[in-house]
């Protein structure tokens, strides 16, 4: 039990506290931007659709947390070695190195997080969001 605990709490320290509600309030103060606004604030819209009533709809897939990226890491080694063969007769040295690169095994990418905004008369009327990723720091 303890264990788990401890684990909670490393989770939590590292996520910064990024709680649902915080990403929440994040989205609400998006709400009467204009449409330029909030493409300035978010950057580009996956996807844009005009609606009925001239109504815009933009889908942003990958906002809130982050998962980790792809990252490399590069080693470098060396070594030394050495024998007798031949019945003792014959020795030899070596040096060598070597130049590794490697990178995660398991990347998933980040976790989704879709949020929806309604833009009506050139203004963010609306939002909705979905994902187990919708979540942020409190700013």
């Amino acid at each position: 039990m303890v264990v788990r605990r401890r684990i909670g709490l490393i989770i939590l320290a590292l996520t910064g506290c990024a709680t649902p509600a915080a990403f929440e309030q994040r989205m609400s103060s998006l709400v009467g931007l204009s449409e330029s606004e909030l493409v300035s604030t978010l950057g580009a819209p996956d996807d844009a659709i005009a609606a009925p009533g001239g109504r815009r709809i933009l889908h942003y897939d990958r906002l809130g947390s982050r998962g980790s990226r792809p990252s490399i890491g590069i080693g470098i080694g060396a070594g030394v070695g050495g024998g007798l063969f031949g019945g003792g007769r014959m020795a030899s040295a070596g040096v060598g190195g070597g130049v590794g690169m490697g990178g995660p095994t398991d990347f998933r990418g980040p976790p989704p997080c879709r949020v929806t905004f309604e833009v009506q008369s050139g203004r963010v009327a609306n939002y909705s969001s979905r994902g187990e990723a919708c979540i942020a720091t409190p700013s």
